[in-house]
């Protein structure tokens, strides 16, 4: 019954442009009801997924070391060391049904690399990019045989920001993640687009048009291919949407709002989604 999760924060200012800081933390991930409990959720006759009431919790040991530049420009070096990894296996129920189950499948050790800037490449146009670069090992159980698999990803995440004028402003965002891998599944290249266009209209009233998922490229594309059993699996959902959006601010807008008070039940409430 007698555990410890230490936390360290350490930050410097290395000089009025430059700040560092350090952090490391022990921390246990505990599984969601919906993942402890054992009923079945068909998707179609051949495939379902269910809770596992064994499932245990994940520790982990987070590093992370993080500089800034002009408040503008941020670099972070994380990694994370897990034990008891929770990870969602689909694997075979019988000849014909398939399952996806939460199991603790073992160890993963996750390194990373991230940089953050803005640019501004025009009079009237901002951008904000996100490199994300990713080294992830894994070593699991699987249908009764030990495997090791290893990684090596990206993402970047671009946001652009245009002043038309006239109260006009427009924003364009991206997003493309390189193949992945998580544990025994695969995912190939992934992205979408979105656009948005801003109109105000006065002090208090300002129309949006919104299109989302501009080419419909936001899909899970997966792969299982281990242990003599193979799988791919495509979802496509209704990401492409034109929203129409009026907002009209209206009464006293200096009242202060509400205050949210944090209670020891948060991690509770998170376990029930």
């Amino acid at each position: 019954y007698l555990n410890f999760f230490p936390s360290v924060f350490i930050s410097t200012a290395l000089s009025r442009k430059e700040t560092l800081a350090f952090t490391y933390s022990r921390r246990m991930d505990r599984p969601n009801y919906q993942n402890l409990n054992p009923g079945r959720s068909y998707v179609d006759p051949y495939f379902f997924s269910e809770g596992n009431p064994f499932l245990r919790p994940q520790y982990t040991h987070s590093f992370e070391i993080n500089h800034g530049l002009n408040a503008s420009i941020f670099t972070s070096l994380p990694a994370s060391y897990t034990d008891e990894y929770i990870a969602y296996f689909v694997q075979p129920s019988d000849s014909v049904q398939s399952q996806r189950i939460p199991v603790n499948t073992g160890e993963s050790q996750v390194y990373s690399a991230t940089v953050s800037f803005p640019l501004t490449p025009a009079k009237g146009w901002t951008m904000q990019a996100t490199i994300v670069g990713l080294y992830a090992r894994y070593q699991f159980l699987y249908l009764e045989t030990m495997h090791r698999r290893e990684q090596l990803t990206a993402r970047l995440t671009v946001s652009n920001a245009f002043v038309l004028g006239k109260g006009w402003s427009m924003e364009v965002s991206g997003w493309v993640n390189a193949p992945s891998v998580n544990a025994v599944i695969r995912a190939p290249w992934l992205g979408s687009a979105d656009v948005g266009l801003q109109k105000v209209i006065g002090s208090k009233l300002k129309a949006r048009l919104t299109f989302q998922d501009i080419f419909h490229t936001n899909h899970i594309r997966t792969l299982i291919d281990a242990s003599g059993f193979v799988r791919r699996t495509k979802l496509d959902f209704d990401t492409r949407l034109l929203l129409l959006t009026l907002t009209y601010n209206f009464g006293n807008q200096k009242v202060k709002g509400m205050s949210q008070r944090k209670t020891g039940s948060e991690d509770e409430l998170r376990r029930t989604n």
